[in-house]
């Protein structure tokens, strides 16, 4: 499970990845909450590209992880670093409802058109996640 805290000493959630179960975690968080998503396929973590993620899918990547709802529009990562390793998911597109990414429609698992200057990013709220 991913557990989502708010801190008196960041503007934003601090989403911390336990290691232990579930599939998608935000790293790399700026003190505004802004962190690189990053989902796990075949045990092995990898980013999502950016290309056509919004704010809507933002929405349901902050929801999956427990941090609430979204604060902006989805970021890319190259604000503040890229990942490394596999990237798993390209042109993720979800009406907003989906309880994961994984359930919004995207290219197959590791099917990719990306680099990781295009790893995606999200700014959650760290607030209720209905």
């Amino acid at each position: 499970m991913y557990t989502c805290i708010c801190s008196a000493i960041y503007a934003g959630p601090e989403c911390i990845d336990d290691k232990t179960s579930g599939t998608i975690r935000l790293v790399a968080c700026r003190s505004d909450g802004c962190c690189r998503v990053e989902v796990q396929y075949q045990q092995t973590w990898g980013t999502v590209c950016d290309d056509g993620a919004d704010a809507t899918e933002a929405k349901v990547a902050c929801r999956q992880v427990g941090c609430g709802n979204s604060l902006a529009p989805a970021l890319s990562i190259q604000r503040f670093g890229g990942g490394s390793g596999k990237i798993w998911l390209d042109d993720v597109n979800c009406a907003g409802s989906e309880d994961t990414l994984d359930d919004c429609t995207h290219t197959a698992l590791g099917t990719h058109n990306c680099v990781h200057t295009e790893d995606w990013g999200v700014c959650c709220n760290g607030g209720d996640t209905g």
